[in-house]
């Protein structure tokens, strides 16, 4: 037997020739089984700058190409690349694994004098200078290139000197440097020879961090002593117009060994040791956040809280992949430990469940309070424990709606909006007091959220958050809405989810009470920002205050459902346990600016009533500009849209794209093109439009998650938690973005956060692109796009 760890680069060449990943498959399997197999032809290469390093055979054509770092107990080998064989037997030669002098992050080096090639620093700061926070801009550099005159760098506040502490290599750090705009650093970071902890700190730096807090992150255990400097190894003399060859040492095995542990190594480097960890690694659908985790995620995901932690970000940062890597962690921490993975929907839900089994099949899913973790929607949590109380316990729960003991039946939002419209009526409301959406939200947001069930109490109570202001004596007209509303549902023995979570977290408290001990251990939340205060008491009543017990990822700029609302009103306190992140995985810098964009200067508050901001955000991932197209009508909206998606679909040989289609000329599949819509109707429009120009799309509504055979198209709200390789946002217009319809719902006073949702909305569709963007509209564009200078 034999262990392996395989490097992203290894694993890259598969994603590009999918041929290879069986033959792949076949020799690793070999190398873990029996590495003395003859078949495999594990061979030294003579003269190899690295002694340890091997070539194995993948098959006639492709070769292995690896470092062999202990033998005892058993053989450990570094998958460092697979090549074409003569291309594999030359690389092997001049690799060398080592670890980076400064953050002590395991790297494959090149000793090489080519152009470009990345090499070890050689840094003249101690890293625990830095951490102290030594001011180091008057350091003398006489090795640092100047950036042009013509621009001032992105990394102006910055010198050499400072970013070779940092442990980059000289020449990254000069090219660095001399970017002139985001733009330019993208693409020196973005080059696939940077190890991917050396593009995140370039990309921290220029979005704000400090050297200090970069090294924090690569480098948590500081106080440890330096990597001892490595004994030099004579290189031949360097031409006149060649850069001399830095000297390049193998790591000890001790060393590597050691490497395998840090955070930035683990952003490049897996560790492999059963057949379904490989075959999972190896799998092309099997996305990198499941095996390469950025330092900071990694921590989050392993973080020991004091009580209630709440970790922000932008969209595509990775909030989703910490929650699913913490219910991990905090099942397999701790044996026997009770786990409640929630999000906003069951559609949401659904995918963490698929997610999770994909990160780790051994993590049992579980029914709700057994050991493992349960995976469910936020609504179908608050069912479940309704059904789960004991009837004698409900009828107890003081609520005309559980006084028989059976659970209410949900009412759908339509008909939850017609039994407020039927209250207001009843009661004799008139005006803006007689709104459905204003009562709805009085309802959840006051009433609910305090668990009023008296006049008196109503009365009293404050109201924040809240832009309509009342009299006592509207108070009182509103209240008599709310005794028809409840009169009317408990006869039909109804309620909305709103008022269904509130009942389920009186039972758990009851059930607590008597039993001495709550639901769960453990509570980890996705897309939080969309919870209302019913959702939140039921969360509150689940996990008892203490270590560990609420972990919440959230991000106030995709609030698209819910109000707005502030978790001490409701026992949840992350004051000081609160953390962001900013480094976008999904889509590419010219998409996340436009997305981000839109956000205008709207003013955002998050859960912890604090202001929100995206500043910050960075992507490491370039790509072409979104394409923004004005047409002349919905015929002309329709054929742009059929053109773009026929260019995807049927890509012409040539790789440029044309000026009619804004996309990259490369075959993608089907499945993986989205088109987004604001509403329902417009949604059934652009299908039946693009089925007539020859365009098969599959319409996803409700749970459906599609095929991969046909483009998808469904609504901006449907598309949350999704993401495409492609996106086409079709009728982003004045009267749908935002909808006239909903602002037209809302009273005075509730309109700006009405219309904030709308533009939040927007970023959402935006930010579910990956490579391209299509935004179209017909006639006045919305306001919400960002305007020419």
């Amino acid at each position: 037997m034999s262990n392996i760890t395989m490097s992203r680069q290894f694993r890259k060449r598969l994603d590009i020739d999918g041929s290879l990943k069986q033959r792949a498959w076949d020799f690793l399997t070999k190398l873990m089984t029996d590495p003395t197999s003859p078949g495999l032809h594990i061979e030294p290469i003579k003269g190899s700058r690295d002694p340890r390093v091997r070539t194995g055979r993948v098959n006639d054509n492709f070769r292995a190409v690896m470092f062999l770092v202990a033998q005892q107990p058993e053989p450990h080998f570094v998958l460092a690349a697979v090549a074409p064989h003569d291309e594999a037997n030359a690389l092997a030669e001049r690799i060398v694994l080592t670890t980076n002098p400064v953050t002590g992050v395991l790297e494959v080096l090149e000793a090489t004098t080519q152009a470009g090639t990345l090499h070890l620093p050689s840094p003249s700061v101690s890293p625990t200078a830095i951490l102290a926070g030594q001011d180091l801009t008057n350091q003398a550099d006489e090795r640092a290139a100047p950036p042009p005159e013509s621009a001032e760098s992105l990394l102006a506040r910055f010198t050499a000197v400072e970013l070779e502490a940092l442990g980059l290599p000289a020449d990254l750090s000069r090219r660095a440097l001399a970017c002139a705009d985001e733009d330019a650093l993208i693409a020196v970071a973005g080059d696939e020879r940077v190890p991917a902890w050396q593009s995140d700190a370039l990309l921290s730096l220029a979005t704000g961090a400090s050297v200090a807090e970069v090294l924090a992150q690569l480098k948590p255990d500081a106080a440890a002593p330096e990597p001892a400097a490595h004994a030099a190894i004579p290189t031949a003399e360097a031409g006149p117009d060649t850069e001399p060859e830095p000297r390049l040492t193998p790591a000890t095995n001790a060393e590597v060994e050691a490497a395998l542990t840090r955070p930035g190594t683990l952003m490049d480097f897996v560790r492999i040791q059963t057949d379904d960890q490989l075959r999972r690694v190896l799998d092309g659908a099997f996305a990198d956040w499941r095996v390469f985790l950025h330092p900071e995620q990694r921590r989050y995901a392993l973080l020991r809280t004091g009580g209630a932690y709440r970790l922000t970000g932008g969209a595509g940062t990775g909030k989703t992949v910490v929650a699913l890597h913490r219910a991990r962690h905090l099942t397999a921490d701790r044996p026997g430990a009770r786990v409640v993975l929630t999000t906003f929907t069951r559609t949401l839900a659904d995918n963490l469940a698929r997610d999770l089994r994909v990160l780790d099949p051994a993590i049992p899913q579980v029914r709700l309070g057994q050991p493992g973790v349960a995976v469910r929607g936020i609504d179908q949590l608050a069912l479940e424990i309704l059904g789960n109380t004991p009837m004698e316990i409900r009828a107890k729960a003081d609520s005309d709606l559980l006084s028989s003991g059976a659970v209410p039946e949900p009412l759908t939002d339509r008909k939850e909006r017609a039994a407020w419209a039927d209250a207001a009526r009843a009661a004799g409301l008139t005006g803006d007091l007689a709104r459905p959406s204003f009562l709805l939200g009085e309802y959840r947001m006051v009433i609910l959220a305090r668990d009023l069930t008296a006049r008196a109490d109503y009365v009293r109570a404050p109201r924040p958050g809240r832009g309509t202001r009342l009299s006592r004596a509207q108070r009182m007209a509103v209240w008599d809405a709310v005794e028809a509303y409840r009169r009317q549902l408990a006869l039909e023995h109804r309620a909305s989810f709103a008022e269904i979570a509130v009942l389920a977290a009186r039972c758990a408290d009851t059930v607590a009470e008597a039993a001495g001990h709550r639901t769960a251990d453990h509570v980890v939340i996705d897309e939080a920002q969309d919870l209302h205060p019913g959702h939140w008491r039921l969360l509150r009543a689940l996990v008892a205050e203490g270590p560990n017990d609420l972990f919440i990822a959230e991000d106030s700029h995709q609030r698209i459902y819910g109000e707005k609302v502030v978790l001490s009103r409701y026992g949840i306190h992350v004051r000081g346990r609160s953390r962001r992140l900013t480094l976008n995985y999904r889509t590419t810098a010219q998409n996340l600016r436009f997305a981000v964009s839109v956000l205008g200067d709207t003013p955002v508050t998050d859960l912890d009533d604090e202001t929100d901001s995206v500043a910050g955000y960075r992507s490491a991932m370039s790509g072409p500009a979104p394409f923004l197209r004005a047409c002349t009508g919905l015929t002309d909206e329709l054929d742009t849209a059929a053109a773009t998606l026929r260019a995807w679909l049927n890509p012409p040989p040539a790789t440029a794209a044309s000026g009619e289609t804004p996309a990259r000329r490369t075959i993608v599949e089907p499945g993986s093109l989205g088109i987004l819509t604001r509403g329902a109707a417009q949604r059934d429009t652009v299908a039946q439009g693009l089925r007539d120009r020859g365009i098969p799309v599959q319409v996803i509504a409700g749970q459906d998650s599609g095929r991969a055979d046909a483009p998808r198209l469904m609504t901006m709200h449907r598309a949350k938690g999704l993401e495409f390789s492609r996106v086409i946002l079709f009728g982003v217009d004045r009267d749908n973005l935002p909808s006239a319809q909903a602002l037209a719902d809302e009273t005075a006073d509730e309109r700006a956060d009405r219309e904030a949702r709308e533009r939040f909305l927007l970023y959402v569709a935006a930010s579910r692109a990956r490579d391209a963007l299509v935004v179209l509209w017909a006639g006045t564009p919305s306001p919400f796009l960002p305007r020419k200078e």
